[in-house]
């Protein structure tokens, strides 16, 4: 959980450089090398994250509907590199660039948003029956 954590967060943050050299037109260069920069770091973050998740669901998934979810999520991920082309067909002039990279980040930032709130919750579940055992146990413990 951790290691996927980190991995969004990283490739996160290296979008956000990314997405903030659209806005340095005075600085061609400098805008240059923080979109490719940026960009490339990104790739790392992407593809540790990917193998976070694919490890998090053979531990977590029941082996008897792990073929099912797996395939839920190709479908999905086809589904949204589809969108991707989709909206570089809706925008195909330069000047509109900006919105398929905003897509992207924006993509990327709920993905970060729904795992933080994933991690969160798994925590919170994890620990309320830890302390609803500990909680029964002194109970137990009482009646002796």
């Amino acid at each position: 959980e951790s290691t996927g954590m980190w991995s969004i967060i990283f490739q996160f943050t290296s979008l956000s450089i990314a997405y903030t050299s659209l806005f340095l037109e005075e600085h061609y260069l400098t805008s240059l090398a923080m979109l490719i920069g940026g960009v490339c770091l990104s790739r790392v973050g992407l593809w540790v994250f990917d193998i976070s998740i694919t490890q998090l669901m053979q531990e977590r998934i029941p082996e008897s509907i792990r073929g099912v979810t797996g395939g839920v999520q190709k479908s999905l991920n086809a589904f949204f590199g589809l969108l991707a082309f989709v909206l570089g067909i809706l925008f195909p002039s330069p000047e509109d660039f900006y919105i398929y990279v905003s897509a992207g980040y924006s993509s990327v930032a709920i993905a970060l948003i729904l795992y933080t709130f994933s991690i969160f919750l798994t925590y919170k579940r994890e620990n309320t029956t830890t302390t609803n055992q500990q909680y029964r146990y002194q109970q137990e413990e009482l009646r002796v």
